[in-house]
């Protein structure tokens, strides 16, 4: 219940935000970082990574959405998602900027035991702060920042964060009335899932995904869509999700970037051959790009992070093909 109501604070607040906001803003922009990460006690460092969703007002605030890999620590491997407030100002020039955020962040952990090779997915809440500076030379976005996790029930990490990113041009709500848009999408996905039993040990599938989903409103999506994860030695799991994503698109509606949570019921084959209903949790982002607008046709790929309350979450990374009607 924690995870649904954080992610539903993101879904709202991150892709929402347009909304309510005025359109002389500065650019939003995607960035990817990576960098050196640590934690108190730990004599070593490790390799962080991420990307963020920036989007930044002429005023001094602004809206950040991340997805966090805190790296392999030993018997941890941690990863999260985070909707942080920005405080920003650029005092010396327009385009050097330097930037504070806060907010909260859902962790998922896969935590490993070498003493009896057993494992658990620890999931928790949290909050991310980063301190950032960014110089916009458009249309690409430099940065370079720190950035610290602090959780409630397992253990804080540091990272010192190199960044390089790329502007977005929004499409603007009223064009988008006037475009020619189609509200209806079916794709067809296959790719690699994978089942992190901790350690940085995974077992790995193919799965095969059918998406349906439903453009209710410039920034509001539905989908449903039926998950065959593939079989591993850990699970065999095939079911129907659905979800309600927050999107926005870019660039006169070719490019689109969206977050969606929702239900995950599934029938899951265990090692023993024991078969049972569950009900699971997914976080999904997803990007696509409509390279044929005559007919609606558009590539789309897709992650998702399925959460289990029985030690068997996993990670689903789709490439797709998919047509408007």
């Amino acid at each position: 219940m924690k995870i649904v109501t954080i992610c539903t604070i993101i879904l709202l607040g991150i892709f929402g935000l347009p909304i309510i906001t005025k359109a002389d803003t500065l650019p939003p922009y995607i960035n990817y970082y990576v960098g050196p990460i640590t934690s108190k006690g730990n004599i070593h460092t490790y390799k962080a990574w991420g990307v963020s969703y920036v989007y930044r007002g002429k005023s001094p605030f602004g809206w950040s959405f991340t997805y966090a890999n805190e790296g392999y620590f030993p018997d941890h491997y941690r990863d999260g998602v985070g909707l942080e407030a920005i405080v920003h100002a650029q005092p010396f020039t327009p385009n050097w900027s330097f930037a504070a955020a806060a907010g909260p962040y859902v962790y998922f952990d896969s935590v490993f035991f070498p003493e009896t090779t057993n494992y658990t997915n620890q999931h928790g809440l949290g909050l991310k702060f980063d301190l950032t500076t960014t110089y916009d030379w458009s249309p690409v976005v430099l940065l370079l920042g720190l950035s610290h996790v602090y959780t409630f029930n397992s253990f804080n990490t540091t990272a010192l964060i190199f960044g390089l990113g790329f502007q977005l041009e929004p499409t603007n709500p009223m064009q988008w009335c006037l475009l020619d848009t189609k509200n209806n999408e079916l794709s067809a996905f296959t790719g690699r899932s994978m089942v992190d039993a901790g350690s940085g040990e995974t077992e790995r599938a193919l799965p095969i995904v059918v998406d349906y989903r439903h453009h209710f409103a410039h920034h509001i999506d539905w989908s449903v869509s039926f998950l065959h994860e593939g079989a591993t030695m850990l699970s065999n799991r095939s079911g129907f999700a659905s979800e309600i994503w927050a999107r926005n698109s870019f660039f006169s509606d070719r490019l689109s970037l969206s977050m969606g949570v929702g239900p995950y019921i599934a029938r899951e084959k265990e090692p023993t051959n024991n078969q049972r209903t569950v009900t699971n949790g997914l976080i999904s982002a997803s990007a696509s790009y409509v390279f044929y607008k005559p007919w609606g046709l558009l590539g789309r790929a897709t992650w998702h992070r399925v959460y289990t309350h029985y030690n068997r979450d996993s990670d689903i990374f789709l490439l797709g093909l998919g047509v408007n009607f």
